[in-house]
């Protein structure tokens, strides 16, 4: 059995005419995404049923037809890096090798490939557990994936996890674990994780 502990860091890189849209103060910095995937910065000066009433970041007025908006976002303040606006996070809940504290909705998933040997899926199940599987191209090992998370702030998350398997057709009585917790600082765009793991590996004969 053997522990670890290690840090890492991730930064910034309408058929009924109903727009679907984050509530919106007066006067917010705002992406609009239109049907054809067109998408305007601007800040929504007004709106109603027919038409939205919008203000590009270069000064320009222009009114577009609510039929033509997928929806309107506003944008947070740690989205926006001097004159620059970066899409928000799409996968907040892992790096490229290592989870982070931060959940998986419910509903959403993904799938991970490392230059097809490593493949990975997971999917959350509530808005805090989610459970995968993972393997490599030739099979092994196969092994499961839980993870339990909680935000105990906008900046602050804690996760408890397990993966366990074996090494499948190759050797079904060796059986690997890997216990893991995580505390992630920071928001969904910006954060810095720190994990304390514990390995195992058992024979059976």
């Amino acid at each position: 059995m053997a522990s670890s502990s290690t840090i890492y860091a991730q930064s910034n890189p309408n058929e009924n005419n109903t727009i679907q849209s984050d509530t919106l103060k007066a006067d917010t910095l705002s992406m609009i995404l239109l049907n054809d995937g067109t998408d305007l910065i601007g800040v929504v000066k007004s709106q109603d049923m027919r038409e939205v009433k919008i203000q590009l970041t270069d000064g320009r007025m222009v009114i577009i037809p609510t039929y033509t908006i997928k929806k309107i976002q506003p944008i947070a303040k740690n989205q926006q890096v001097g004159s620059k606006i970066y899409y928000p996070n799409p996968h907040p809940s892992r790096y490229l090798y290592t989870p982070t504290a931060y959940p998986i909705k419910k509903g959403e998933g993904y799938f991970q490939s490392i230059y097809f040997l490593s493949l990975q899926f997971q999917y959350g199940l509530t808005d805090n557990f989610s459970a995968g599987v993972s393997t490599s191209i030739v099979g092994l090992p196969l092994t499961t994936t839980l993870k339990y998370s909680i935000k105990a702030s906008d900046n602050l998350a804690f996760s408890l996890g397990a993966q366990a398997g074996n090494l499948s057709w190759a050797s079904p009585k060796t059986y690997l674990g890997i216990g893991f917790a995580n505390a992630t600082l920071g928001h969904e765009e910006k954060h810095l994780t720190a994990s304390l793991i514990v390995r195992s590996a058992t024979v059976m004969r």
